[in-house]
């Protein structure tokens, strides 16, 4: 089993870290069902409250915790006022930087000013926010937990790469989450263990009675603020689960919106005059887009309404009104937005086409994951962009055969879902692989199977293929999430050699033959070897697959001495 999972703990905390939105949950041993959340957060400006609290970071001049969530964005509201904000860092939305990205330990981030800070840094000043929060409140509930009580669990999306995933464990633990206590779960997986594992009354929206019926297969759609993660599930015998298609998903959560919407006053007022607005006052700009986002969640097929949102006097005073109805006839028209007494109005056939984009992306790839598994019955949302009757009403449109499933925390699925898989790994009982990971070597040279041009003659006359695919694990093999251990050895070529390199690569080929431009290159195992005393020298590789993360580990044959953990992508 993975790292955290081994000892009894007292409790249970998950941390959600996410893209636009962040919180925690936890639950007692004794009653692991019973989750606790911290409530709602408040803006404090009797405007946005949310169940979670925005993903923003402020330090100060010397890179030292400030704060965080929306007492973050009010505090670096209040120094723009004062022109107090120029040497602070302000960092919001960051996650996004670890999507599809090779990560490395000595990787910066820009904040809103563009100033550069160390990522591992930030990400583990975030983390540590979160920690201390949980550790707060346990303390003032009088609970007597201590931190070596708890097994942690930390959110990650599916879809991540391998260095994102060790990028985020390592930040985790320089926040002070203790390595072995800590557990990287996969957000769509532990979505699915709150859905099986919660009362039916708990899945208000779409019939749920034989959804935990063995053979039924259901799509995961978990959509967030960042990113829109997909898996297909199967319910077992046991009432676990196998994934049945590797996860996939992009970057089209509900953030997409809030860009669109973000788009149109660059195209009404002018990228100048907004720069102005930030500048001048960043808590009125900061109302604008906290009135939007209250706005957004209330856009459906059923509202006809205007809506409206108040103007910053700043935005009227720097933009003369002639140009802004200028703008508005180029870009729109006075039928889809206007400005009235100070205010914008958006008719509700504008708000809904700040949707389009992001909806034609998730139906279109759910679309491509039905047609690949014609045995889907369900549609189960989660996430913070679940929650748009929008979206679920556009899923309905658009799979009318499929039966849509909303769980009744919509928003918090995933963060108490993981709570639960704290104590119910085994609810996610088998993983699709997303890759094919293998060993850069040579093997004996195929006719028809190895391309001539990697052919090479040794000097025993053998003929081999030059940099051939050694494969370790192929994409799409199903392995338990036990985990599945593979072993390779490999002798020394001369006496006189002094440390063994492995080179491993990995493809979203099924059977790749060799390692070509279609590979990546993932890590470079170096190992230093004993001196040649006339045996050979034996060198043992475990790799093992299934778990969130690949772990590896070496045995020299000769002295018995091991080396562990040494997959690091860092």
């Amino acid at each position: 089993m993975e790292t955290g999972s081994e000892r009894n703990y007292l409790l249970v905390a998950a941390l959600d870290f996410g893209t636009t939105y962040s919180g925690y949950a936890y639950s007692f041993r004794n009653n692991p069902k019973e989750i606790y959340s911290p409530g709602v957060w408040n803006a404090g400006d009797g405007g946005l409250a949310s169940l979670r609290t925005p993903t923003c970071l402020l330090l100060n001049p010397d890179r030292s915790f400030n704060d965080f969530g929306f007492n973050a964005e009010n505090k670096y509201a209040d120094l723009c006022a004062d022109f107090k904000h120029h040497e602070f860092y302000f960092f919001e939305k960051f996650k996004m930087e670890l999507y599809h990205k090779t990560m490395r330990r000595d990787a910066v981030l820009k904040d809103i000013s563009g100033k550069n800070m160390p990522a591992l840094l930030v990400f583990s000043l975030a983390v540590r926010y979160l920690k201390e929060e949980l550790l707060s409140t346990l303390t003032k509930r009088g609970t007597g937990v201590s931190l070596g009580d708890i097994k942690f669990i930390l959110t990650v999306p599916a879809i991540w790469s391998d260095s994102s995933k060790q990028f985020m464990r390592e930040a985790a633990v320089m926040a002070g989450l203790p390595n072995e206590q800590l557990i990287l779960a996969l957000e769509p997986e532990v979505a699915s263990v709150y859905c099986l594992k919660v009362p039916l009354e708990n899945m208000p929206f779409g019939e749920v009675y034989n959804m935990k019926t063995p053979g039924y297969q259901y799509l995961l759609a978990d959509i967030g603020g960042g990113t829109a993660d997909f898996s297909v599930h199967e319910v077992n015998q046991d009432r676990s689960v196998t994934e049945i298609y590797t996860a996939s998903g992009g970057a089209y959560g509900g953030q997409d919106v809030n860009e669109r919407f973000l788009e149109m006053l660059l195209h009404i007022f002018g990228k100048e005059t907004i720069d102005v607005l930030k500048s001048k006052d960043m808590e009125d700009y900061l109302s604008i887009c906290r009135s939007f986002e209250n706005k957004k969640r209330i856009v459906s097929d059923e509202y006809l309404e205007n809506f409206r949102l108040k103007l910053p006097t700043e935005i009227l005073d720097e933009c003369s009104l002639d140009i802004i109805q200028e703008n508005i006839r180029s870009f729109y028209n006075e039928d889809l937005v206007s400005i009235q007494k100070g205010k914008l109005k958006i008719s509700s056939s504008l708000m809904k086409m700040f949707f389009d984009k992001s909806l034609t992306k998730i139906k279109d790839h759910i679309h491509e994951l039905i047609s690949r598994n014609s045995n889907v019955k369900s549609i189960l949302l989660v996430g913070g962009y679940g929650e748009s009757k929008l979206l679920q009403s556009e899923l309905k449109k658009g799979f009318p055969e499929k039966n849509l499933v909303i769980p009744q925390d919509c928003n918090l699925s995933v963060v108490k879902g993981a709570v639960l898989y704290g104590y119910y790994p085994l609810t996610i009982f088998q993983r699709k692989m997303r890759f094919s990971y293998g060993v850069k070597g040579y093997a004996l040279f195929e006719k028809g199977k190895h391309p001539e041009h990697r052919k090479i003659k040794l000097a025993s006359g053998d003929e081999h293929c030059e940099d051939a695919f050694d494969v370790l694990v192929p994409k799409n093999a199903t392995i338990p999430t036990t985990g599945l251990t593979i072993s390779r050895t490999y002798c020394t070529a001369s006496s006189t050699q002094k440390s063994m390199d492995v080179y491993i690569y990995k493809t979203e080929e099924e059977n790749p033959i060799i390692v070509d431009g279609k590979c990546s290159f993932l890590k470079r195992i170096s190992l230093p070897l004993p001196v040649y005393s006339g045996r050979e020298r034996v060198v043992e590789h475990n790799f093992t697959f299934g778990l969130t993360e690949v772990k590896h580990q070496a045995k020299i044959l000769e002295t018995g001495q091991c080396f562990l953990n040494t997959f690091d992508l860092l």
